[in-house]
């Protein structure tokens, strides 16, 4: 069977197209800030390679909480992470409270961050909002960022089918997101 090619193997440098997309926003890095965390599980590791490379170039101070199946053995290959890329590897199911897991890193990093971005499951969210607020004198809203993957529909908002819930009323991850404050998502 022929598979035939896409339509856009048919383009040509320089050709105008007319795209419409998700309108919304990624995680947002200050040039000012020095002392960035980032965490993630494994699935979600790749939406934050561009912001650790970023961060390299930028030479911000960066840590990496990656959250494992299995902590004695990343199925990412950190040899190709930047090597000035400080790394903590938690089992992805321990309880807070256990040596090592995403709660209690967050916990020990959190005065010395000023900026984090977390992609991974958003039912862990309300957790590290909490302990966020429990390890930090009044952590900012503009603090941590966490990414919100809903189902993106139509990706214009007319759908209203990306719908998340955040403290000053629903927001749509297409056009709002699908970053959002983390101490602001309900």
């Amino acid at each position: 069977m022929i598979v035939p090619a896409h339509p856009a193997a048919a383009l040509v440098p320089d050709q105008r197209i007319n795209l419409i997309g998700p309108q919304g926003h990624g995680f947002r890095v200050s040039p000012d800030s020095r002392n960035i965390l980032l965490i993630a599980s494994t699935p979600y590791l790749p939406v934050l390679l561009p912001l650790i490379t970023q961060c390299a170039e930028a030479r911000q101070n960066t840590a990496l909480v990656l959250a494992t199946p299995d902590a004695a053995a990343s199925p990412f290959p950190l040899s190709a992470l930047p090597p000035s890329l400080e790394i903590y590897i938690v089992k992805k199911d321990d309880p807070a409270g256990s040596a090592r897991s995403t709660a209690d890193t967050l916990a020990q990093l959190a005065e010395w961050t000023d900026c984090i971005c977390i992609a991974d499951e958003p039912a862990g969210y309300p957790g590290l909002a909490r302990t966020l607020r429990e390890n930090r004198l009044r952590p900012s809203h503009s603090l941590a960022q966490a990414l919100v993957v809903p189902p993106i529909v139509c990706g214009t908002g007319a759908c209203q089918g990306c719908a998340v819930a955040t403290k000053s009323g629903v927001k749509l991850a297409c056009t709002d997101g699908p970053v959002f404050d983390l101490l602001e998502l309900e």
